[in-house]
């Protein structure tokens, strides 16, 4: 197949429901599903700005490296219901070659980076179905891998590709909540110990004369300028020693990342999609958080804080703030990304548990492979850091 082409295949009947299927294989295919992409989206339970076309077609030409595009559009009477949002890569050459496919936004070294939500985009009403197709495709090309990502731990898998699952990751805890009415009914819907806290600390603020204004960077001319800010006090707390028990790690850590979500940002916000939420005592900024917002959902997204204010406990007021201008604007449900820990669980919240599987065309030789990349991965790690 040459570059610029597209497949369209019909295939057997995996369900009671048959798909036509395209392979989209280059850029141009991939900017012209611009608008069903979003259609496909739109029928998703939970859709955030990190599943949009927007999101995911700067990302590839970020984070690319050396994959290649394969995106599986699933139609029916020429309708897409389901994409299959994928990049592959072939190792090896001729008949030794092995494919490892994974989805757009997963990037190389075995990590989500920035997509913290991520899952293919297969909406309920069809998504058995899908899945059932997705696997019955999975050996054309040769032997390879694929990555599922964010398969709810009680999903119930189709039986061949259940079959196929070959590698289950650690379950990570996806944490949420409703949020009710009025900011009133807010507070008191949290436990003790959180409920005093939100009333403490910007009352802690006011007592000791500091005078804390929060400023919300909404137009792309805004974000584009606090961005900066955020990344900076982002990177301070996660090198901060002795201000929490919490790890807090560097999402920033490479330019690359840095320069995706100073472009990415304000297209979100030219959408009415994101914000960033500056925390000013004394004209300077002490903690911030970046947030997306769709279907009345606010997402919390990274967030940051200059560790010699953290007895004030200044990104917790940042996240009041957010919270409180969400529920006055009418949202009524907060999602907080993923993974767990008291951070996140202090707020309510109930949490919907998520894995990211790898399935094999061929589960034998799917083991041998992912154990001797495994190996080659902990050989690289090594020789990188006895190189510095």
């Amino acid at each position: 197949m040459t570059a610029g082409q597209l497949t369209l295949e019909r295939s057997e009947p995996a369900s009671a429901a048959a798909f036509e299927v395209e392979v989209i294989r280059d850029e141009a295919g991939f900017d012209a599903l611009r608008e069903e992409w979003g259609r496909v989206t739109g029928l998703l339970e939970l859709e955030s700005p990190m599943l949009s076309w927007e999101w995911a077609r700067l990302w590839w030409d970020y984070f690319r490296g050396r994959n290649e595009l394969h995106i599986l559009v699933f139609r029916q009477s020429g309708r897409a219901v389901g994409i299959a949002q994928l990049q592959e890569r072939r190792l090896g050459l001729g008949r030794a070659s092995f494919r490892t496919v994974k989805p757009i936004g997963w990037e190389d070294g075995g990590n989500q980076g920035l997509t913290e939500h991520l899952e293919l985009l297969f909406p309920a009403a069809h998504r058995a179905a899908l899945l059932s197709e997705l696997g019955r495709r999975l050996g054309d090309g040769g032997p390879g891998t694929l990555w599922l990502p964010g398969i709810g731990v009680d999903e119930k898998l189709p039986s061949p590709l259940e079959r196929q699952v070959i590698h289950s990751q650690v379950p990570v805890p996806f944490h949420h909540r409703q949020l009710p009415d009025d900011w009133s009914a807010f507070i008191q819907s949290l436990g003790k110990s959180m409920r005093d806290n939100a009333k403490y600390y910007p009352r802690l603020l006011e007592r000791r004369g500091f005078q804390a204004e929060f400023e919300v960077a909404a137009t792309p001319a805004e974000v584009r300028a606090a961005l900066p800010v955020l990344i900076e006090l982002h990177r301070t707390r996660a090198q901060a020693e002795h201000v929490s028990s919490v790890r807090h790690w560097d999402h920033f850590y490479e330019p690359r990342r840095r320069e995706f979500m100073l472009e990415i940002a304000p297209r979100l916000a030219a959408e009415g999609k994101l914000k960033v939420g500056l925390l000013r005592i004394g004209g300077e900024a002490v903690a911030a958080q970046i947030w997306f917002e769709q279907r009345r959902t606010l997402w919390l997204y990274y967030s940051g804080f200059l560790p010699e204010w953290s007895k004030y406990s200044v990104a917790l007021v940042a996240t009041l703030e957010v919270l409180k201008q969400g529920l006055a604007r009418g949202f009524d449900r907060v999602e907080f990304c993923r993974g767990g820990g008291q951070l996140k669980e202090r707020w309510d919240t109930e949490a919907r548990v998520q894995r990211n599987l790898v399935c094999a065309s061929s589960p034998r030789l799917g083991r041998t492979f992912l154990k001797a990349k495994r190996e080659t991965d902990a050989l690289r790690s090594v020789l990188r850091w006895s190189g510095r």
